[in-house]
């Protein structure tokens, strides 16, 4: 039987899903592998950017080496339905992980120990929203989903750094006046824009968007209205929304056609 994520991300078969954006990529990288390793498959966790230990509750095995035959030596040792977390190395100063170059997730990809990699492919200093630099997101070029994450929680709340990772730069995509409050039809156009959310996607990938945080009828509200200011943009990049949420467990609201 298909996990709520599995059906509303259209995953199927196998292979590279890159999560970006903000509010909510961690939470969901982990819920997306431990649902596609309770079907069956081998599943890996890593990220192109930089990540926190994960949890006990999160994952149990973790593998941090410079060195990928380490990470498929784990990974064919084991086999089966399970789930590993792989970084490159440690960052002390920061209390986290470092990820691996997108390259290298390609190759990892190739190799085929894995069916599924999920890589968290975008950083956003756990803000809710964000808006891409010029180095990000970091998505590699095996990727067969690219699935952008958004946090609801941050729609009303003033365009400031407190509130969206690179404020300046969502400002400029969106048209929105910095300190104003973000709106659902600035965060369409972040959305679809070619320098926003999905910058550097690769062609051939499934684009969704993911509405995080959706916990109130409000919040539910708020989505369907960022929903209906993407479908009358009417881009070619983004055509599903998927709403719901991570906490406490995994709940998907609605999905949206756009």
């Amino acid at each position: 039987m298909h996990g709520v994520l599995v059906s509303a991300f259209l995953l199927s078969g196998g292979g590279v899903i890159s999560l970006v954006g903000a509010g909510g990529k961690t939470t969901l990288m982990f819920c997306m592998a431990k649902e596609l390793a309770a079907s069956g498959a081998a599943v890996l966790a890593t990220t192109t950017t930089k990540a926190f230990m994960p949890t006990p509750g999160d994952i149990r095995d973790v593998v941090i080496s410079l060195r990928l035959e380490d990470v498929l030596k784990r990974g064919r040792a084991k086999g089966g339905p399970t789930v590993f977390f792989a970084a490159a190395k440690e960052i002390p100063r920061e209390k986290k992980l470092a990820g691996f170059a997108p390259e290298a997730i390609d190759e990892i990809a190739a190799s085929g120990v894995f069916q599924w990699i999920v890589v968290e492919a975008d950083g956003a200093a756990q803000r809710p929203l964000k808006a891409p630099g010029a180095y990000e997101p970091v998505i590699p070029a095996a990727s067969g989903w690219v699935v952008g994450v958004c946090g609801l929680d941050g729609i009303g709340r003033p365009l400031k750094d407190t509130a969206v990772f690179r404020a300046e730069r969502f400002a400029a995509l969106s048209g929105e006046a910095a300190g104003a409050p973000v709106s659902t039809a600035s965060l369409a156009r972040v959305l679809v824009h070619p320098k926003g959310v999905f910058k550097g996607c690769p062609k051939q990938a499934e684009v969704i968007g993911f509405l995080n945080k959706a916990d109130t009828p409000r919040a539910v509200s708020k989505a369907r209205d960022v929903a209906a200011a993407v479908r009358a943009i009417k881009s070619p990049l983004l055509h599903r929304i998927v709403v719901g949420r991570l906490s406490p467990i995994p709940e998907i609201l609605e999905i949206h056609q756009v």
